[in-house]
């Protein structure tokens, strides 16, 4: 399941989070990004989502875009040694 800040999972979060990773593994890049956008915007601290729009950043070049991203999540959770790579 996915995480958020207040530890509890929410469908709707998941949902969003699970078609946005289908849609970023297909390499269907911009599509992707529009629902981890959507995910962020309704679960702004949504770690995973965080996370893999970073490294969806990344792959699109968006390198600023992309350490940011990924240091909001390691802010929201600093013991996750998969955010410090």
């Amino acid at each position: 399941m996915a995480k958020s800040s207040t530890g509890k999972n929410s469908p709707d979060a998941e949902t969003l989070f699970q078609q946005a990773a289908h849609l970023h593994g297909q390499g269907k890049l911009a599509e992707a990004e529009v629902v981890y956008e959507k995910l962020l915007k309704t679960h702004p601290k949504h770690v995973n989502g965080l996370h893999m729009r970073g490294a969806l950043f990344h792959q699109m070049g968006r390198v600023q875009d992309s350490v940011a991203s990924i240091e909001q999540a390691a802010e929201l959770d600093p013991d996750d040694p998969a955010l410090m790579n």
